[in-house]
C-alpha cells in the first residue's frame, strides 16, 4: 500500500474483550487475569497510526494491507531500518487486524510479508512489541516468536506494558 493509504486506517475495527494478558517477569512470561473492553479507536489514535505509518513509508519502510471489498481490516507496518539495540533486526511497527477478520489467516498474511522484506533488507530478526493480550501474544507464539533476549530499551519506554519478542528469519 502506498502512504496515501493510510488514512484507511480509520475503517479498522479494534475492538476486543481481552480477559488474559502476560507480562514478563525476570525473562519469563507470565499471564493475569484481566477485564479490558478495547474501545473502537479514537480519531487522535488513529492520526497517530497514520502519522507513524507515513513516517516509516517515507523513510523508506513499508505498509502492508489487506482489503475486503475496498475496505482495510488489517495492516502491517515494517520499520525503515535496523533498531539501534540489534543491528540485525528490524522492527514489525505495527500490526492490526479488524475484530471480525481475526483468526482468519489474514494477521498471519500480513507477518509473512513483513518477514520476507524483512529479510530481503538483510535482517535476520523482526522485532516485535506485542500487546500484552492473549490474542495477541498467542498469534506471535503460534507463528514461531520468542521472548526478545534482549528487550530494546527505546521502545520499552513508548510501551512498557508490552510484551517484546522476535522472530527469527
Amino acid at each position: 500500500m502506498s502512504r496515501e493509504d493510510a488514512g484507511k486506517i480509520a475503517e479498522m475495527d479494534r475492538t476486543e474483550k481481552v480477559t488474559l494478558a502476560y507480562e514478563v517477569r525476570d525473562g519469563e512470561l507470565h499471564s493475569r487475569d484481566v477485564d479490558w473492553d478495547v474501545p473502537r479507536w479514537s480519531a487522535e489514535r488513529v492520526a497517530g497510526f497514520v502519522k507513524a505509518t507515513t513516517t516509516e513509508v517515507d523513510g523508506g519502510g513499508a505498509f502492508f494491507g489487506a482489503l475486503d471489498e475496498g475496505c482495510l481490516v488489517g495492516f502491517a507496518v515494517l520499520a525503515h531500518k535496523f533498531l539501534t539495540s540489534d543491528a540485525d533486526a528490524i522492527e514489525l511497527a505495527i500490526l492490526h487486524v479488524s475484530s471480525p477478520y481475526r483468526r482468519h489467516g489474514v494477521a498471519t498474511r500480513l507477518l509473512v510479508e513483513a518477514a520476507d522484506l524483512a529479510r530481503e533488507r538483510g535482517a535476520k530478526r523482526l522485532y516485535i512489541s506485542a500487546t500484552p493480550s492473549e490474542s495477541a501474544v498467542g498469534f506471535y507464539f503460534k507463528e514461531g516468536c520468542r521472548l526478545a533476549p534482549r528487550v530494546d530499551e527505546e521502545l520499552l519506554a513508548l510501551e512498557p506494558e508490552d510484551v517484546h519478542l522476535v522472530l527469527d528469519l
